[in-house]
């Protein structure tokens, strides 16, 4: 029904660039710290 649900209803989504691209920056940060000492652990 998911699908369905969303064709049928058709959300439209507002979406600003720049936050979408702070936001990627911020999770590139964290994995490269997550990578970090997951590996400092190894």
């Amino acid at each position: 029904m998911g699908f369905r649900h969303f064709v049928a209803h058709g959300y439209a989504f507002n979406l600003n660039a720049e936050r979408l691209q702070e936001l990627a920056n911020s999770v590139v940060k964290t994995f490269k710290k997550f990578k970090k000492e997951i590996n400092k652990n190894t």
